[in-house]
């Protein structure tokens, strides 16, 4: 696919505006405000739509949106252009289309799509997303494999207590000497760290991360271990890697809430050239942790800050 057509100058400044008010509305809650700007938008791409910048993310947006909102039918439109532009076979789009099949409660196609993502490329294609669909997988592929018949979810509407239980359990701990192990490298890799050794810092929480037993996301250590490697990658330059590394802290206990996650994966992304998705994840810090986190960070902290400002999604 040959590259994109830029956007003329006062397209681009209409499609930001209109994104910007679009996020703005839905963290209020205004859905029908939110939609609005969201189509108007896309209007703002000039014909042959697909052909320009922002085309493809812009219809991936909105059939997460749509399917956020319960609309799975209005959400497939968007999901074919997102094929078009992407192709069907990518696993994003693979993984969107399986989720927009478990928000119209399909849940025998949801989990096709799934287990077909899931034996390609195990956990990936769930980094980010929310942590309902891998623990939808996970219970129907147990089911199948005992010869059970699968419970299908009382709803398709996922929320943060989409959990077996009442009450969300607790990590599980580590066996006494796994722990000892991985608390002493840890320690080591701080000390790296501190003498600015990042690399030699990367190498030795690496080390420590090997050690958790599978599966490693219901492990602590795991996100506290994924987000010092991905700050040491990021400290190296290695902006990509360090982009997976947060995204694989999202997965692990107390990752999806936790604004330092959150904060490094949109700067990973800002350098990455992904705007869209790093002003979203600044957004998630933002929201968990105010602008004290954005203070924090001497160097690009005010930089990170104004990509907020500038789409009017923080004070100035």
């Amino acid at each position: 696919m040959s590259d994109p057509r830029p956007l003329p100058p006062e397209a681009e400044q209409w499609l930001d505006a209109h994104c910007a008010q679009g996020r703005q509305a839905r963290i209020q809650g205004d859905t029908a405000e939110a939609e609005r700007h969201f189509l108007a938008a896309w209007d703002a791409i000039p014909e042959p739509k697909l052909d320009h910048e922002y085309a493809d993310s812009l219809s991936v947006g909105l059939t997460e949106f749509y399917r956020d909102m319960g609309r799975p039918a209005d959400a497939l439109p968007w999901l074919a252009r997102a094929a078009e532009a992407y192709g069907e076979d990518e696993p994003g789009v693979r993984f969107l289309a399986g989720s927009v099949h478990y928000a119209a409660a399909e849940y025998d196609a949801a989990y096709a799509v799934f287990d077909e993502l899931f034996k390609a490329y195990r956990q990936r294609p769930f980094q980010g997303e929310h942590p309902g669909y891998l623990a939808f997988y996970h219970a129907r592929a147990e089911a199948l494999r005992e010869g059970r018949q699968p419970v299908d979810p009382p709803s398709p509407e996922l929320s943060d207590d989409d959990l077996p239980d009442d009450e969300e359990p607790l990590p599980p701990e580590l066996p006494d000497d796994i722990y000892e192990e991985v608390e002493a490298l840890a320690e080591e890799g701080n000390s790296l760290s501190d003498d600015g050794d990042d690399a030699g810092a990367e190498a030795v929480w690496r080390q420590a991360l090997d050690l958790l037993p599978e599966p490693r996301t219901e492990w602590e250590a795991h996100t506290w271990l994924c987000a010092s490697i991905g700050e040491a990658c990021y400290l190296q330059g290695r902006h990509a890697d360090a982009k997976a590394m947060f995204f694989d802290a999202l997965n692990g206990p107390g990752g999806v809430d936790n604004p330092f996650v959150h904060y490094m994966l949109g700067k990973s992304l800002f350098h990455e050239g992904d705007l869209e998705r790093a002003a979203d994840e600044l957004l998630r810090a933002y929201m968990l942790d105010s602008v004290e986190i954005f203070d924090g960070d001497e160097e690009e902290g005010a930089d990170m800050l104004q990509i907020l400002q500038d789409r009017g999604l923080a004070d100035e």
